[in-house]
């Protein structure tokens, strides 16, 4: 039977790092299944006597790709591990009601952390990844609708532990909250 890899790569500090591995599966008598993925998360909000909101957010998330072997996928110095996620949050809303002349009182702030060990490694080291990240949701100003702008930054940094194979690492984000059934437009009409 015959297959095809491709691979994304990138170097880091001088040593090539597979950052992805796509696994084309179409050809006959090639069996690969995805390893089970288990996620579990909690959340605790406690809204305030007067006004305002905070919320405490975990997850945890682990998938075991031991089972995968480079006969499959036949990398020379990669090798597959379980993988896990931690993270934990925290959000801030000072105005639960809505209403406000001060449009930052309307917003949502955010703030979080994780922990990932990575399911591939290199040179029989497992990748690991950390990270905070940061943002905040506003609404959008004079207008009727409940649709806002989200703003975030991350900061972090993706390697092995106690080696030069390391990568910091910075993103910034702006997206878009819309809520398609609203009233985006008035027309009003004066008697």
């Amino acid at each position: 039977s015959s297959q095809e890899i491709s691979q994304l790569t990138r170097y880091v500090n001088g040593v090539e790092i597979t950052s992805a591995t796509i696994l084309d599966t179409t050809y006959a008598g090639l069996q690969f299944q995805m390893p089970m993925k288990f996620d579990f998360g909690a959340n605790i909000r406690h809204e305030f006597k007067k006004n305002g909101a905070i919320s405490i957010s975990t997850s945890y998330r682990i998938q075991d790709w031991t089972g995968l072997s480079n006969e499959v996928i036949q990398v020379s110095n990669q090798q597959f591990y379980k993988s896990s996620h931690m993270g934990i949050g925290l959000e801030y809303q000072p105005n639960t009601n809505g209403v406000s002349d001060k449009i930052l009182s309307l917003g949502i702030y955010r703030i979080g952390a994780s922990k990932q060990d990575l399911y591939f490694g290199i040179n029989e080291e497992q990748l690991q990844m950390r990270s905070i990240s940061c943002g905040f949701q506003l609404p959008f100003p004079a207008s009727k609708t409940s649709s806002s702008i989200c703003v975030s930054a991350e900061w972090g940094q993706v390697g092995q532990v106690g080696s030069t194979i390391s990568e910091n690492f910075a993103s910034f984000q702006v997206g878009f909250v819309m809520r398609p059934f609203e009233k985006w437009f008035l027309r009003r009409k004066y008697d």
